[in-house]
């Protein structure tokens, strides 16, 4: 015998019908009100094109619209094959609808669904049942490191992470709002209504996991199978010093000749420790004294270190080593701040602490005006870029926002006039009787351009340099070798000066 289904020809009507869907339904069986003899019409189409797609603690069920229709009910199967239908609608839903979120279901689980079509005329067409499988909620997603104090005397971090989205009851979409944290340091895991997590710091290294929750309709709470996790390494001490430089080509001015005999040559480096994100940064400059003479018929003047025993006239000649019989591969030993291996700096890192440094090579000619100058400009011009997010016109905004493949990033040209860090520089970068950096270039006649060897130095920079597997390794572990090269002009030399970086205790 076939069971009479009541249509939704009112509202009271309506409530007949969902109490006749909670009868098993047979698709494609179609049938008239009781108020005349059952009758199977061959005219009212069920929707075609079920389908089910699996969302968090939920499934949507979708279907193509049938022509004629003006409504739909569906019923689901827990699980598929079960005798019972489930109705899921209170009333028929709009003829315009062609999807229905099913949610608050437990992940994982297995249902069918059943969609039927009805006409105005109270026929309708009920297609075969189609199974879905309810989605897992999402684990929060870019779990890091907002705020790094973890070298300050209260060492906190601060944790951020971003809500996965789900579907609420009639497909309104909504952002998780509670979350599971627990790892390291924890007496017990910590329920969070926010997507941010402060927590003091306990020594050593560390891992967290958050886990997102999203509301049961039966009580508690769906929750991701696989947490967002986040490894925490604790800073590390770590050192960088200039271990010193050879002279690969002699330079050839005669006003450097005259004053001293040969080449002197200092170091110097203008180094700024920073955050990544470019805020509070602490500048400082470091000068060696002055190598290259010995003795041998030149000009003495105050300061200068013996060195270049190799020339004949004094100074520094090709090949000369500074300081004498330096070995790369050696261990540094004691550090000084005047003579080789030389500190440029030492402190803790973490991973969101980055060092910039520029480091030079100077000819005196014989004072110091002109470096004094540009330590002035460099040093005022770096406390403020390097805390600005406003740093886009130069290098550095692009090497901060890109993973290049070099460890020694070398910067662009620029002239004496205006350089990368857009210094005002009055005097002459040429070697007419002052102070001039070495690794010129010419330029317009009578200008020379010159090239900045900047480095920008991570710890993980430095990690894969100590391991020699930085991609431009040095001719050692942890060694940085810059290439100063004067061309055109009277300007003609080549050094290499060779900075180190090490892991400390």
């Amino acid at each position: 015998m076939i069971r009479p289904i009541i249509p939704f020809a009112s509202a009271g009507m309506a409530v007949a019908t969902l109490a006749g869907l909670a009868t098993p339904i047979t698709a494609q069986i179609l049938e008239r009100p009781p108020t005349t003899a059952p009758t199977i019409m061959s005219d009212a189409t069920p929707p075609a094109g079920v389908t089910t797609t699996a969302i968090p603690a939920g499934i949507t069920v979708s279907w193509q619209p049938v022509t004629g229709a003006v409504g739909y009910t569906l019923c689901r199967e827990s699980p598929p094959g079960s005798a019972t239908c489930t109705p899921l609608t209170a009333s028929p839903l709009p003829a315009t609808t062609a999807k229905y979120f099913d949610v608050g279901l437990a992940p994982g689980g297995s249902h069918a669904y059943r969609v039927t079509a009805w006409r105005a005329d109270q026929h309708h067409g009920t297609a075969p049942p189609v199974a879905g499988r309810a989605g897992d909620v999402p684990a929060p997603g870019n779990l890091r490191i907002l705020e790094d104090r973890s070298m300050q005397s209260t060492a906190e971090l601060l944790l951020g992470w971003d809500a996965p989205a789900y579907y609420a009851t009639g497909g309104r979409q909504a952002n998780a709002g509670t979350f599971r944290f627990s790892g390291s340091g924890l007496s017990a895991p910590q329920l969070v209504n926010d997507t941010r997590f402060r927590l003091g710091l306990n020594p050593g290294d560390h891992q967290w996991q958050v886990t997102a929750l999203i509301p049961d309709p039966a009580g508690g709470w769906f929750e991701s199978p696989t947490p967002a996790t986040i490894a925490y390494k604790a800073p590390g001490r770590y050192r960088l010093v200039a271990l010193g430089f050879k002279v690969m080509q002699q330079a050839t001015e005669p006003v450097v000749e005259t004053d001293g005999v040969g080449n002197e040559v200092y170091a110097a480096a203008t180094v700024t420790a920073t955050t990544t994100t470019l805020s509070s940064p602490v500048v400082r400059t470091i000068q060696s004294a002055t190598f290259g003479s010995t003795g041998k018929g030149g000009k003495e003047f105050p300061g200068r270190i013996q060195a270049g025993s190799a020339s004949r006239t004094g100074g520094l000649t090709i090949g000369d080593l500074v300081p004498a019989g330096l070995s790369l591969g050696a261990p540094t030993g004691t550090v000084g701040t005047a003579g080789f291996p030389l500190l440029l700096w030492e402190g803790k890192l973490n991973d969101q602490v980055m060092l910039v440094v520029h480091p030079t090579l100077w000819e005196e000619d014989p004072d110091h005006a002109q470096f004094a100058t540009w330590r002035q400009l460099v040093e005022a011009k770096a406390q403020g870029a390097y805390g600005s997010d406003q740093y886009a016109v130069n290098n550095i905004m692009a090497l901060r926002d890109r993973e290049l493949p070099t460890l020694a990033r070398v910067g662009r040209l620029f002239s004496c006039q205006d350089d990368i860090l857009n210094l005002s520089w009055t005097g002459s970068c040429r070697a007419q009787g002052t102070d001039r950096p070495l690794g010129l270039k010419p330029d317009a006649p009578g200008t020379a351009i010159w090239e900045d060897h900047f480095l920008v130095l991570t710890r993980a920079q430095i990690e894969a340099a100590l391991q020699g597997t930085a991609p431009r390794p040095g001719a050692a572990p942890g060694v940085i070798v810059v290439s100063l090269i004067d061309s055109g002009l009277e300007a003609k030399a080549r050094y290499e000066l060779y900075l180190k970086v090490e892991r400390l205790p």
